[in-house]
């Protein structure tokens, strides 16, 4: 699941470095024209040089060459032109290849125009499992009542990439009506869910996650608390009270669990006091838990 992440990121980058690359280059070789001193700052402002590329990078989306496509594609959402989106949708509806459906799909993700989204929601049902974790990226960056529901059902997908990818991002939507649908996830084996709780929940729902210590492997469980911990939805007693209870589950993921975690806060908090309750109760758990 990170290894999609990490390509669906390189691919966003990929269409930026495109764009400085490719202006780089049009830039050489361009006569420099004359200024116009009847000429308004406005007139001034604009490009039509840049006009005639972008229709032709337009145009270009209808080639028969799958090279070129991708690039038009990759200009064009480097250029964020909101205008793109309903040219890349009729791209979609023509059915391409494997690897342009992704990009586009991508792309209208980092355009972010509105108009997108119930082609990307359409795409979530898509037959390959790849082109619906790549609408559920997409989809992210755009925030309705409509996408949550998508993406609640999303977690019932046959394919457990497609499920662990819907179950992170609810957590990063920030809808706490999400947390009941992910613990019934959690309970169906969608590990990644935990981490969306410990974004979402509340002090119960904390411990209530807490129940299912000695019941399931507590590494699946480890990456929410730290999400509690490191939030700010839980107050002080109760994060205390979560560290005594995974104090009295010690082991060396544990001990681990807790340096990482007092490495992290002092770095995030560096005016946090040595005797800050949270802090103390880590280094006792670091001293105290076996390394092995």
């Amino acid at each position: 699941m990170r290894t999609r992440y990490h390509l669906y990121t390189f691919s966003i980058l990929g269409i930026i470095l495109t764009l400085i690359v490719s202006s780089s280059v049009l830039s050489k070789g361009k006569p420099k024209q004359k200024a116009n001193p009847q000429s308004s700052p406005q007139a001034e402002s604009v490009a039509p040089a840049q006009d005639e590329e972008y229709l032709k990078l337009v145009k270009d989306l209808q080639s028969a060459n799958p090279e070129k496509v991708v690039f038009a594609i990759q200009m064009l959402g480097a250029t964020g032109n909101q205008d793109a989106c309903k040219h890349l949708i009729k791209l979609l509806k023509k059915g391409p290849g494997n690897d342009i459906t992704d990009l586009a799909i991508q792309t209208l993700g980092a355009i972010s125009n509105p108009e997108a989204i119930d082609t990307l929601t359409e795409y979530l049902n898509h037959r390959r499992s790849e082109t619906r974790v790549a609408a559920i990226f997409a989809l992210e960056v755009f925030s309705s009542a409509k996408i949550k529901n998508a993406l609640e059902h999303k977690l019932r997908d046959s394919n457990p990439e497609v499920r662990a990818t819907a179950a992170i991002s609810l957590g990063k939507k920030g809808d706490v009506s999400s947390v009941p649908i992910l613990f019934k996830a959690f309970d169906r084996g969608v590990n990644e869910a935990a981490i969306s709780i410990g974004l979402l929940g509340s002090g119960e729902d904390a411990l209530h996650l807490a129940d299912y210590l000695g019941k399931i492997d507590i590494s699946v469980l480890l990456p929410g608390f730290r999400a509690f911990m490191l939030g700010k939805r839980l107050d002080e007693g109760v994060k205390l009270q979560l560290l005594n209870i995974l104090f009295d589950f010690a082991g060396p993921e544990v001990r681990q669990f807790a340096v990482q975690l007092r490495a992290i806060l002092k770095a995030e908090q560096p005016e946090m006091e040595y005797d800050d309750p949270i802090l103390k109760m880590l280094s006792k758990m670091v001293n105290q838990i076996a390394q092995d």
